[in-house]
């Protein structure tokens, strides 16, 4: 836990750090006239007002507030448990207490689905600790920080209280929607490996394919003793290399950015900017289906885009996992915005050596940069095919390569195995 670095802000003009000031003036004008009734309640005004401060200082001092996420990761539509608790670590009693979660776009508050979410306790006596639960719903996708509260206290009248923003560094992770999908087969491939002195096909150390006889170079742990013992000359194992599914996915956001606005005709610009958002999101949530189709199948799965997240950074890219959360939690952060123009990020890839697996290619679009970058490299890239949501002229000319993204959404007779992966995904 830590402040924001903001001192609390107080609230107050009767009773205040300069509100003395007129009630001392009124006691001096009392004695001046002798008003021993005036004097009496200048000088009740001036305790009251030193109390009011002093209460109001130590009102948010050694609070120890807490919190605990039922399940830092979710699917849009799911809702989750807050448990939160808080601590008085002080001596002053506190008459009143107010804790808020601010309004968050994207999540809300309790069977009502309230925006914002203000409990109020009273009488929170010394080294007393409170604790509840709350109960949240995820209602679009995104990266949310809970952890940032809001804390309010004062003296019982609130003549004045105080306000304090604590964030506690908690987030939640709400993925895109599940949906039926159909999931293409992926081949088995033969895994490549950094191992022994100049690397090779990643073997399975417990299958024995055979023994031969050592050349110059073997290495000593492939050394079979016991042939060694009974040919007389030195033997080397042979094993079986592993084959395993893998399967690399890439989000091209490039089509899904809403042009700028020119102020003709706000209304159809609006709609349409409703429109793309709507397929940006459609087309994750089948991404999402298949990362978690794919890991129930024992598929390892690798992620990249080009997309940025909501604070203009660069999402990045994840290597293939036999776990769907890497790649959910790439598509929790990303926004319909790309960083990178055309297919500089698929040309770094594939210059890296990433895509060494079935690549699929998620995009608004095919078009004339796509399209040569397919013809490039359709020989070195296995199983590639490009899903687009809209036709163009250069989908034709990909072949069986490219596939309208509808084709992966199945009918509702899918929803139960939908439903079933979700609850196997590793939240």
């Amino acid at each position: 836990m830590s402040e924001n670095g903001q001192s609390p802000k107080l609230s107050g003009y009767l009773f205040g750090r300069h509100a003395f000031l007129p009630y001392l003036g009124g006691a001096a004008l009392a004695v001046w006239y002798r008003n021993p009734p005036l004097i009496a309640v200048c000088v009740f005004l001036l305790l009251l007002n030193a109390l009011i401060l002093y209460w109001r200082r130590g009102a948010l001092a050694r609070l120890e507030p807490a919190l605990a996420l039922d399940g830092e990761r979710c699917f849009a539509g799911d809702a989750f448990t807050v448990r939160a608790s808080l601590l008085n670590g002080k001596w002053l009693p506190l008459v009143w207490l107010e804790w808020e979660f601010p309004a968050t776009s994207g999540i809300a508050w309790e069977e009502d689905k309230r925006e914002r979410y203000v409990i109020r306790f009273l009488w929170v006596m010394w080294h007393q600790r409170l604790s509840w639960t709350v109960r949240g719903h995820a209602l679009r996708r995104g990266v949310y920080p809970l952890g940032r509260i809001v804390l309010r206290s004062g003296d019982g009248f609130r003549f004045s209280e105080s306000e304090k923003n604590v964030d506690m560094h908690r987030t939640v992770y709400v993925y895109p929607r599940l949906v039926p999908v159909k999931p293409p087969s992926v081949p088995l491939s033969l895994e490549w490996s950094a191992e022994g002195r100049r690397g090779g096909l990643y073997e399975d150390r417990l299958l024995i394919a055979g023994v031969r006889e050592s050349g110059a170079g073997a290495e000593w742990r492939r050394v079979n003793w016991k042939a060694t013992a009974r040919t007389g000359s030195l033997q080397i194992n042979l094993y079986d290399p592993v084959a395993v599914r893998r399967l690399f996915i890439y989000a091209d956001v490039r089509g899904y950015a809403p042009p700028p606005s020119t102020g003709e005709d706000p209304e159809r610009e609006k709609a349409e900017k409703a429109k793309l958002e709507e397929s940006f999101e459609a087309m994750l949530s089948v991404i999402a289906s298949l990362a978690v189709s794919y890991s129930r199948q024992g598929v390892r799965i690798g992620f990249a885009t080009n997309a940025l997240d909501e604070a203009g950074r660069p999402v990045g890219a994840v290597e293939p996992s036999a776990l769907p959360v890497p790649v959910l939690d790439k598509l929790a952060a990303m926004a319909p915005r790309a960083g990178a123009a055309g297919t500089r990020a698929l040309e770094k890839l594939a210059s890296s050596g990433r895509l060494n697996a079935t690549l699929f290619i998620f995009c608004f679009e095919i078009d004339e940069a796509l399209h040569r970058w397919q013809l490039k490299n359709r020989h070195l890239v296995p199983g590639l095919r490009i899903f687009y949501e809209r036709d163009s002229k250069f989908a034709g000319r990909c072949g069986g390569a490219a596939v309208r993204l509808g084709a992966l959404r199945a009918g509702d007779n899918g929803r139960a195995a939908a439903g079933a992966a979700a609850g196997g995904s590793g939240r």
